[in-house]
């Protein structure tokens, strides 16, 4: 069984390899080559995909490419509201008008409140290690 299955994996290796070669080609025949002309119909934006026309000059075969969507262009962060609990910011898109909007919340745990015993206990630390390094 093993001997015909790799006979049979042979046989079409070389039949994929040697039907190819013996095709009837004409070396006479004149092989044309496209020579395109490129046109940029749209450009591409957050909006369309764009459209690029390639069509050359000699047989009129014409290619049509979407390059595809661009990113927005937002515009720099501007604040709209502020509250003692958040400030919202909004970036605005240049082409289409889309929106893009953050809200950052204001934390109150680096106010004097918490400065105040930190330094306590940093001096109170300072004058433990003094008094227990005299020796």
């Amino acid at each position: 069984m093993k001997k015909f299955f790799c006979f049979i994996v042979g046989l079409i290796i070389t039949l994929g390899i040697f039907l190819p070669l013996m095709h009837d080609s004409q070396p006479d025949e004149k092989v044309h080559v496209h020579h395109y002309r490129r046109e940029v119909v749209e450009e591409p934006s957050c909006v369309t995909p764009g459209l690029i026309v390639s069509t050359c000059d000699e047989c009129g075969k014409v290619v049509k490419i979407t390059p595809g969507y661009e990113q927005h262009k937002y515009s720099e962060w501007e604040e709209v509201s502020r509250t003692e609990k958040k400030i919202t910011k909004v970036a605005t898109c240049k082409v289409c008008g889309k929106v893009k909007k953050q809200e950052f919340s204001i934390s109150k745990r680096y106010t004097n409140r918490a400065v105040i015993p930190c330094v306590f206990i940093l001096v109170a630390f300072g004058a433990v290690t003094r008094a227990l390094c005299k020796e």
